[in-house]
């Protein structure tokens, strides 16, 4: 569940920090009772400091969900692939992550650490940050916007330094190019952007590349 899909979707918003957690977890519990499989929802900063980080990972626990994506943007925070983001200090970032990792009570919930921090401070920062987010106990690492070929092929190199799982995200008009995406497939799981008419219009895309 994204926050840039339930803010555009339910509320005709851009991403820019303007839902609140009670909105998107509403969401994500409607979401949970609709399907039978487990379902990752975003919960943007965690809406706050640590406190509040707490309480949005009992609500979106007992909506449900199977996992959650926190970020280290500041608040308000806006969609990964725009311009002009700032992200938190990585000592903020690791309490918000130990924070969610002790207020857990289902030990198969799993956290989602995410940076943004390639756009703000380069790649081989946000690179950092992966590996210390990772250490603060998140499950999965999700390093947000690559974008070269070069940058794709090298997070994957994280796993072989540590047993941490990765996450990648493609939607339509990313900063992420589309070629450059089909390269990590095989490496990481990728979030697919599946709504109607941009799943039929990259699914022409794969076909014009021989996929």
């Amino acid at each position: 569940m994204t926050g840039f899909g339930t803010s555009a979707f339910h509320f005709g918003l851009p991403d820019r920090g303007l839902l609140t957690m009670t909105e998107m977890v509403q969401n994500a519990s409607r979401i949970v009772n609709a399907i039978n499989i487990p379902l990752i929802a975003d919960a943007d900063t965690g809406y706050g400091t640590i406190i509040n980080v707490n309480r949005t990972m009992k609500e979106y626990e007992k909506a449900g969900v199977a996992a959650i994506q926190i970020e280290d943007q500041v608040w308000p925070k806006r969609c990964g692939h725009m311009l002009g983001k700032e992200v938190i200090s990585e000592v903020e970032m690791v309490n918000k992550i130990k924070t969610a990792v002790e207020a857990k009570k289902n030990s198969d919930f799993l956290i989602i650490a995410r940076t943004d921090a390639i756009a703000t401070h380069g790649f081989d920062h946000a690179i950092e940050r992966a590996n210390i987010y990772a250490e603060a106990g998140a499950d999965i690492i999700f390093v947000e916007a690559p974008t070269t070929k070069n940058q794709v092929e090298q997070i994957p190199a994280l796993k072989n330094q540590s047993d941490m799982a990765l996450l990648g995200l493609r939607i339509q008009f990313a900063l992420v190019p589309m070629i450059i995406i089909l390269i990590a497939f095989i490496s990481f799981l990728i979030l697919y952007d599946l709504t109607p008419e941009k799943n039929i219009s990259n699914k022409l895309k794969l076909k014009e590349l021989g996929l």
